[in-house]
């Protein structure tokens, strides 16, 4: 028998974990979840406690007082508009909790971070990315929040010989949580649920036969459904990504809070698979009654995917990824799920790579650059490969920006007449973390992550990417967030 502590037990990682461990309540004893406010129903074994994380050390013990457990997992995150900020708060953040608590019984603390860990947000990493792998100096690299946080976990179990550490690096996550700071999948699902609600409304108003029509341009609807365009970079449709499913990160998670062998150490937490979304989003596309356009990258898309919105040939006057990343790109840290998403070389060099007939940036409606000093320029010198084109700043480039086109007035009426008709949860087109997705879906570089460590210290699990993207549309379906189209 083993009790336990989730911090941020609301949140996309945190939920999942308590999900995980109350499924055993005899092995699992008493659970505590730990969070600002109570989002889901508990099992008799789980116990929702209260907890402001921003609040004065005295205040958080008296909300933790009886509080103890043998083991405890903190993935508790705060976005902030600057990483100078990330820094301060989400590590004070980790740094009164741990103080604030008794620490009687506790044996493991398991810390939640993410693949922002090796700059991925800042530009093309290596490849693959290694635990190993040298932190980013600051300079020339903006502060980076995660590694104050495991230096105050270290640190404090330095001082406390009996307790052990333990650090995941998830990417890109694949789960759902109410108003979650970074949910790739309710953005794609619901993107994806407007626009095929957009190609209906514009079908009906149709004369057979006609053509579908914007003001800029003519395009034929293609053959088996309306058209679901890729709202994101090119270049990134055909290049790599490891993801992790938030199911299977709780399930590493319980396994590694007690495997003697993951004691002290940090790893990797990505499915075992290497995905694209030129594989992935046909089968999107499909899950919604709807088809890729076999020529999306060739002209110009709008909100409904057929015809160019503004311009087709520029750089569209960037995005704001405000929420998504930051260090001269917005606010905010790639965290608890954005583990992989970013790799290295970019085919033909930031500014020349060709994917599908389009040059980077060309028909893109936001086009930002990530700076001339990416994470790969790090480790450029021992990997023989200063002055190489490879080693150039990234881009973030968006066909639709979601962010804008989340905006648009006959989007929003879309949406209310679909959640009208359905039965949806109207907050939920509010509660979606558009630039987020831009920032994911627009990177123009691979993220590889490996999962050798966590093999060879006798972790087995895996989970098909895109079987995770198909239960977590599920649970968006039973959630009243989406609806069922197929």
């Amino acid at each position: 028998m083993a009790s336990a502590i989730v911090v941020g037990a609301t949140g996309i990682l945190g939920r999942e974990i308590v999900k995980e461990l109350s499924r055993n309540p005899e092995e699992w004893t008493t659970i505590y979840a730990l969070s600002r406010s109570k989002k889901d129903e508990y099992p008799s074994n789980v116990v929702h406690k209260h907890i402001d994380l921003l609040s004065s050390s005295d205040q958080m013990a008296k909300d933790l007082q009886g509080v103890e457990a043998e083991y405890i997992f903190f993935a508790a995150y705060l976005q902030k508009d600057t990483e100078q900020e990330n820094w301060e708060v989400n590590g004070d953040m980790l740094s009164n909790f741990l103080t604030s608590l008794q620490h009687t019984k506790t044996k493991r603390i398991l810390l939640v971070t993410g693949a922002k860990q090796y700059g991925v947000h800042l530009g093309p990493p290596k490849k693959p990315l290694l635990e190993s792998d040298p932190w980013l100096p600051t300079p020339p690299y903006p502060p980076n929040f995660y590694y104050r946080q495991q230096t105050i976990l270290h640190t404090f179990c330095h001082a406390h010989p009996g307790i052990h550490w333990t650090v995941t690096y998830p990417n890109d996550v694949i789960g759902f949580a109410t108003g979650n700071f970074m949910n790739l999948t309710t953005a794609v699902g619901l993107y994806a649920a407007i626009t095929h609600e957009l190609n209906q409304t514009q079908t009906s108003h149709q004369p057979p036969n006609q053509t579908q029509t914007t003001p800029q341009t003519t395009t034929t609807p293609p053959k088996g459904g309306s058209p679901l365009p890729f709202p994101g970079s090119p270049t990134f449709y055909t290049s790599l990504d490891t993801f992790t499913s938030a199911a299977l990160h709780a399930q590493f998670s319980l396994w590694a809070i007690r495997a003697p062998r993951a004691a002290d150490q940090a790893f990797n937490v990505v499915n075992g698979d290497a995905q694209s979304w030129m594989e992935l989003w046909p089968r999107v596309a499909r899950r919604f009654g709807m088809v890729v356009p076999k020529d999306q990258f060739q002209a110009g898309v709008g909100a409904r995917g057929v015809a160019a919105v503004g311009g087709a040939s520029g750089a569209g006057g960037g995005v704001d990824v405000s929420g998504a990343v930051s260090s001269g790109v917005g606010g905010g840290g790639v965290s608890g799920g954005v583990s992989g998403g970013v790799g290295g070389d970019v085919s033909g060099g930031v500014s020349g790579g060709v994917s599908g007939g389009v040059r980077a940036g060309e028909g893109c409606e936001g086009r930002t650059e990530l700076g001339a000093t990416p994470p790969l320029s790090a480790v450029a010198e021992e990997a023989g490969l200063v002055g190489a084109a490879v080693v150039k700043g990234g881009v973030l480039e968006q066909r639709v920006s979601l962010e804008k086109w989340s905006r648009k007035g006959e989007v929003r009426e879309a949406w209310e007449r679909l959640a009208e008709r359905e039965g949806l949860r109207r907050e939920a087109f509010e509660q979606a973390t558009w630039a987020f997705a831009d920032f994911v879906l627009g990177r123009n570089y691979d993220i590889v992550q490996s999962m050798s460590k966590a093999r060879a210290a006798g972790w087995t699990g895996y989970k098909d990417t895109w079987e995770a993207f198909s239960e977590v549309f599920d649970e968006l379906e039973e959630a009243k967030v989406l609806h069922k189209i197929r």
